[in-house]
């Protein structure tokens, strides 16, 4: 089998058809095929092998998910393992101890240099313990902690891989081994979805239902939360109004007792229990790691030279977690699922970290191509390194404490070491360099860039999903005793004004339509009917917003210098942009972004480069592929909850249609911004000499260099190396402080800061009828008031700067304040 042509060129447009170049002549037109896919980022780029090397990764691969599936999932023997694993809890500060034991020992005495047969043997011995005990540990917190298990699974991935390598192919670099994989990696996602697939359909009590849902969190021992749904609770035991009892085939069902309220409504008393659904949608998580990972394997590779690829796989996959997030926090699949999303984006990128680890990508030349990286993804490694002081301050404090304690025992037991040199400083040698590297980064900047994005993460996660339900609950609520006529306009309104608002996208939007609009139109048009009304509303008021986005707000401010800067009119992507949306005729590329992109940075941005109406409106009308589910959601939401007649529902499946729109609209979100990007990418890659050709705005690019000379003097003169401590230093440390509180709270604890609350609930009984019950007193306050804090010191913070900067004699006539924090705003 012959190689890849690995840096083969893109196709020039995607207005024009795919060519096949000369090595997919070579390869057959099936290969050609592929090597398109490869180009699309549809499938990863593989590694041509023999069929026998293949079949023996593939088969290497696949039993370990295979493995994690039967123990973890309902696919397998997930809820048995539950149930047997229930005793075993009140063992787990024991458990927990000793793991934390082992793992420290080994740590402290640096074990991994032991190179005796004994040393080795037991260093191997005690990793397999502690391997198979964090596993252990989480079956047996599968409730307490239902993310905890997929998480294992995405860390221990790349170990596994290892271990294959030396058991099968020792005599290979691990660059060679590692690109092998791409291939077998996504053989094994794929069929494991598909399986899965093929099981969520093989029998209605494997979807996710109101029975499955109950079944699962039973046998997961979750305990019931009556607070909302007292009809649900037997007085005779303080227990639940149904039972689990099994059918002729084994299975169990759902018995209910002949009580009023003693219903499939009753469901909802699990709404905390995270683990019932994650025993169900483990398998999909598990493909998507191996999905992830799959694509990782073949950026590995030596002779990927191509910057676009990486670059768009990671903004994809950044979108792609935050379009599952958005639609999990609307659909409400399950409280805390932001926290479990979280802890798998982490657990995905500690497994890059370990895959990557000693391939010649990171060994050869590394100092070159740290310089490489860095000139090409300086914005992107600022990004990156606020995102970990954020995100991962507690992880490295305790790494540093590690470290310390690792060093006092190198210094005592230096006495028995063959070597003669003895340790210096208070931390490893390895911890020192990183250090090193730290004191170099420009802090103030980065310290400015973590509280800009706590702010960004505070806003998402809390502001954006609990403020936005609630106002569409108290719509919903307040339009139920009104006419059709007078919801239409009403939803009209409140669309318009959502849209006009830029975090919201529209999925919210559309599914509360789909609930009111739906709702009020159900008796005098039926179902059917009540949906084709709903879906031509909301087209409309798409259409409506995005002629007041491009018109009312993008042409106007498209006069402003100020507003030209801050989208970076002279960039690539937005140049590219430009290039693509101004194509007089209806292309692909065209529909894709307009579809594709966030709701109202698009069409503003349209209105910006002063775009015709028209055209744009055309562009903008597949949207109705994005819409139809998510107002099928808002209808079955409705539908789902119809009172039974004569002890029948009128629409029993309601529910399993419910599932599966809320399933296509994540499907279909993702494909849409996947689309986005890569036709950004492409552009910026295939029609180079257009987007030069596009006219520079001259005075943007003043603009912008004056801008850069007044940032890097705001810099110089407050940098922390340049002067002792100012007292604007102590502002910003403060302010860093309680964002890094302030975010940690939320994401550990953000159930026990805030109320969970749906779409579909109403405020005066889940709230008490009051907003501010949002915040559960006091943690929810107390995190605000951090919040507060952090916002207040970093403005004082600024206002001292500038001052600094305007009475410095170096600073000449600039003396106005620096828009960094704009321009990264933007």
């Amino acid at each position: 089998m012959s190689e890849l042509d690995h840096d083969a060129e893109m196709p020039q447009d995607l207005t024009e058809p795919l060519i096949l170049d000369s090595e997919d002549d070579v390869r057959g037109d099936d290969s050609g095929r592929l090597s398109q896919l490869e180009r699309l980022m549809i499938i990863p780029r593989m590694e041509p092998m023999t069929v026998p090397k293949f079949l023996l990764l593939f088969f290497a691969c696949g039993i370990f998910p295979a493995l994690f599936i039967l123990a973890y999932s309902a696919l397998g023997y997930g809820e048995y393992l539950a149930v047997w694993s229930r005793p075993y809890r009140e063992y787990n500060d024991l458990l927990v101890g000793v793991l934390l034991g082992i793992a420290t020992s080994l740590y402290l005495f640096d074990a991994h240099q032991w190179t005796s047969r004994v040393g080795r043997s037991v260093f191997c011995i005690c990793l397999c313990c502690l391997f198979v005990g964090v596993a252990f540990w989480a079956q047996v917190n599968g409730n307490a902690m239902p993310h905890f298990s997929y998480c294992v699974f995405s860390i221990y991935i790349p170990f596994w891989l290892r271990m294959v390598k030396y058991l099968f192919f020792p005599k290979k670099t691990a660059n060679d081994f590692v690109i092998w994989l791409s291939g077998p990696l996504f053989t094994v996602a794929l069929l494991i979805f598909v399986v899965w697939i093929w099981w969520t359909k093989l029998d209605e009590n494997n979807s996710w239902t109101a029975e499955t849902r109950i079944i699962y969190s039973n046998q997961a021992g979750c305990m019931p939360d009556f607070s909302n749904y007292p009809q649900c609770q037997n007085p005779a035991n303080n227990g639940t109004c149904f039972y689990l009892k099994e059918d002729g085939t084994g299975r169990p069902r759902v018995n209910y007792n002949n009580t009023d309220g003693c219903d499939s409504d009753c469901e909802h008393i699990y709404d905390k229990c995270l683990h019932s659904f994650a025993l169900w949608i483990w398998p999909m998580l598990a493909a998507t790691s191996m999905l992830f990972l799959s694509f990782v394997s073949s950026f590995l590779r030596p002779q990927h030279k191509s910057i676009a690829c990486p670059a768009t796989f990671l903004k994809v996959w950044i979108m792609i977690f935050l379009t599952m997030w958005v639609s999990a926090e609307i659909a409400e699949a399950s409280p805390g699922l932001f926290t479990a999303m979280c802890n798998f984006i982490f657990s995905l990128v500690f497994a890059v970290i370990v895959l990557a680890i000693g391939t010649n990508t990171l060994d050869k030349n590394s100092e070159i191509a740290w310089k490489e990286i860095s000139s090409n993804y300086e914005s992107f490694l600022e990004i990156l390194k606020s995102l970990v002081l954020l995100f991962a301050t507690i992880p490295i404090i305790f790494y540093l404490t590690l470290s310390f304690v690792n060093q006092l025992f190198r210094k005592a037991l230096a006495c028995c070491s063959r070597s003669d040199t003895r340790p210096q400083g208070y931390f490893t040698e390895v911890t020192s360099n990183y250090l090193n590297r730290v004191r170099s980064w420009n802090w103030i900047k980065t310290i400015r860039d973590t509280i800009f994005w706590g702010m960004v993460y505070m806003s998402v996660a809390v502001a954006f999903s609990k403020l936005t339900n609630i106002f569409l609950a108290w719509v919903i609520d307040i339009t139920k005793p009104l006419s059709l006529a007078l919801v239409t306009f009403i939803m009209l309104m409140v669309g318009l004004i959502m849209f006009l608002m830029p975090p919201i996208p529209g999925i919210p939007i559309y599914m509360a339509s789909g609930i009111v609009l739906v709702g009020r139109g159900y008796e005098p048009m039926g179902a059917v009917g009540a949906v084709f009304y709903t879906l031509g509303v909301v087209l409309i008021m798409k259409l409506i917003a995005c002629t007041l986005q491009q018109k009312g707000i993008g042409e106007n401010m498209s006069q402003s210098t100020k507003v030209r800067q801050l989208v970076a009119i002279n960039s690539g992507p937005i140049r590219a942009a430009n290039l693509i949306l101004s194509d007089k005729k209806i292309t692909l590329a065209k529909v894709t972004f307009l579809t594709g992109g966030p709701d109202w940075p698009t069409s503003v941005l349209c209105g910006i480069l002063r775009l015709d109406l028209l055209p744009i409106l055309l562009g903008t009308l597949p949207v109705m592929v994005s819409i139809t589910p998510a107002v099928l959601s808002g209808a079955f939401l409705f539908l789902q909850a119809l009172p039974e007649t004569d002890g029948t529902h009128p629409y029993p499946s309601a529910e399993v249609y419910l599932s599966a729109s809320m399933f296509s609209t994540v499907i279909v979100s993702m494909c849409l911004l996947v689309g986005c990007a890569i036709t950004v990418e492409r552009t910026m890659a295939t029609r180079q000499v257009e987007i030069d050709a596009i006219e520079i705005d001259e005075d943007v690019r003043e603009a912008d260099l004056k801008n850069e000379e007044k940032i890097a003097l705001f810099y110089k003169v407050n940098s922390l190396s340049n002067s002792s401590f100012k007292t604007q230093h102590f502002f910003l440390g403060l302010s860093l402080v309680t964002m890094i509180i302030c975010v940690n709270l939320n994401l550990f604890a953000g159930s026990w800061l805030f109320e969970d609350f749906k779409i579909t609930d109403t405020i005066k009984k889940r709230l008490n009828g009051s907003v501010f019950n949002i915040c559960k007193n006091p943690g929810g306050w107390i995190d605000v008031g951090f919040l507060s804090i952090s916002i207040v010191c970093v403005l004082i913070f600024d206002w001292l700067a500038c001052r600094a900067v305007s009475s410095d004699p170096s600073s000449g006539d600039v003396l106005e304040e620096p828009s960094e924090v704009e321009a990264e705003a933007a």
